[in-house]
C-alpha cells in the first residue's frame, strides 16, 4: 500500500505514483505462504532456476520477511504485526 514511516536509503518505491490496493488479502497470503512452504518441505522449490545452485546443507529455511511496497510494520491487520 506504498505506507511507510521511515525513508530507507535503499528503497525502491517510488512514492509518486499511488499504491493500487489498500487492503492485505490475508487469505492469499497465507495461502501462498503455504504453498511455498509445502514446496520447500518437498523439495520442489530447488528444481526452480533461482533457488537450484543453492548448495544442499544451505536448503532450508530459518526465516521468512515480508517485503515489497511499503512497511510492514504499519499493517493495520493483527495478523500482519511482527
Amino acid at each position: 500500500d506504498k505506507i511507510c514511516n521511515f525513508d530507507c536509503v535503499y528503497c525502491q518505491v517510488d512514492r509518486a505514483i499511488p499504491g493500487a490496493t489498500k487492503v492485505v488479502d490475508l487469505p492469499r497470503l497465507k495461502a501462498e505462504l503455504a504453498a511455498m512452504l509445502e514446496s520447500v518441505a518437498r523439495g520442489e522449490i530447488w528444481g526452480h532456476a533461482k533457488f537450484r545452485d543453492v548448495p544442499v546443507p544451505l536448503r532450508t529455511v530459518h526465516d521468512i520477511a515480508f517485503s515489497g511496497d511499503g512497511e510492514p510494520t504499519t499493517c493495520r491487520h493483527r495478523a500482519c504485526s511482527p
